[in-house]
């Protein structure tokens, strides 16, 4: 009876640390490419920081993910996530992921960082306890999505990108910029250019939480956003850094 009993109690305290750890799943109904109806639910595990985003029997896990800022479908048939990213001391980032969905697949059509910003302190240069930023960067892309139907859907982002330096007043730089993407019906995503790369890259792998060696090679859509650059590489959008280094910020269960 005892074993019995300190097994339900186990039980009952799993659930309990499960309910804590894992908000309730908001549900989000649209329409599918096609016009279907059809209902996306996300739920986010507070403790690992991962956001489950599920539509039939297809689920996407994001990783680093501190909060949800907004959630809004966009002309029906898009569910635009914008959700703030863990980041170290001085830097908030926030990124947004356009999804869709299609013969009961989830499309990432779109990944992108919609703002970075850096205040750096440069302690060595420093010999009093007031302290200034040394270099401050603000990245914010604003869009918006124009278009009915997959044959003349475009998104329109304003790209603001700015730097400034106490130190170095030379490599400021304050732009602005306005870039279309267009829609590719056969992968459902936005872009606004292609570009052939190959060689091995180290990719970070969310999944396993590893970073593995792979040799990449092929013509790949792209969207460039002034100084930001996001490869769609196996049905995933990556970041491409120091020449060979892939980031992906998400995965699929299988």
């Amino acid at each position: 009876m005892d074993t019995k009993i300190k097994q339900i109690s186990m039980i009952a305290i799993l659930l309990i640390v499960t309910m804590i750890n894992v908000a309730k799943s908001q549900k989000y109904s649209l329409l599918s490419l096609k016009g279907d109806k059809i209902q996306f639910q996300l739920a986010k595990n507070a403790k690992k920081h991962v956001l489950y985003i599920a539509y039939s029997t297809d689920t996407i896990y994001v990783r680093d993910v501190e909060d949800v800022k907004k959630v809004s479908v966009i002309n029906d048939k898009f569910l635009n996530i914008i959700y703030g990213v863990r980041a170290g001391t001085g830097i908030t980032e926030t990124r947004t992921l356009i999804v869709s969905g299609c013969n009961n697949k989830i499309n990432q059509s779109l990944n992108i960082t919609s703002l970075f910003s850096d205040n750096f302190l440069d302690f060595n240069n420093h010999v009093t306890s007031t302290m200034k930023v040394e270099v401050k960067s603000n990245y914010i892309v604003v869009f918006y999505l124009t278009g009915n139907d997959i044959n003349n859907y475009k998104i329109v982002a304003n790209l603001h990108d700015k730097r400034s330096s106490l130190h170095n007043p030379k490599a400021n730089y304050n732009n602005h910029r306005i870039t279309t993407l267009k829609f590719d019906r056969r992968l459902n995503i936005f872009y606004n250019s292609h570009e052939q790369i190959s060689g091995y890259y180290t990719i970070w792998d969310p999944k396993i939480q590893k970073r593995i060696k792979q040799y990449i090679k092929g013509y790949f859509y792209v969207v460039h956003l002034g100084t930001y650059s996001y490869y769609y590489i196996n049905n995933v959008w990556c970041m491409i850094s120091d020449g060979f280094y892939i980031n992906k910020y998400n995965y699929k269960s299988s």
